[in-house]
């Protein structure tokens, strides 16, 4: 298995700004997509680095929620959490 130094929190990073734009998650094949720069140079990610790169976001995603409170901002607070109870159904469901 290959050690990609920083790759989770790049991941982190790509999929938290997705969220903030599109309001959904970023695909690993989207990810992938970024990180192929020529025929030559193609960077593989690994699900497992994507996978922890999801659980890093959601951390990121609860700090959102609680700034948001914290602003009186309680429907983005809500549909955050709605979004991260779809990413806990679906990391749940991997066995």
């Amino acid at each position: 298995m290959v050690n990609l130094i920083g790759m989770q929190e790049f991941i982190e990073a790509l999929t938290l700004l997705h969220y903030i734009r599109s309001g959904s998650l970023m695909t690993l094949e989207e990810i992938q997509k970024k990180l192929h720069f020529s025929e030559d140079l193609l960077v593989t990610v690994p699900i497992h680095e994507y996978l922890l790169g999801v659980a890093d976001l959601t951390g990121e995603l609860m700090r959102m929620c609680i700034n948001a409170v914290g602003r009186g901002d309680v429907d983005t607070c809500f549909d955050t959490c709605a979004f991260l109870r779809k990413i806990h159904d679906a990391l749940s469901s991997l066995k």
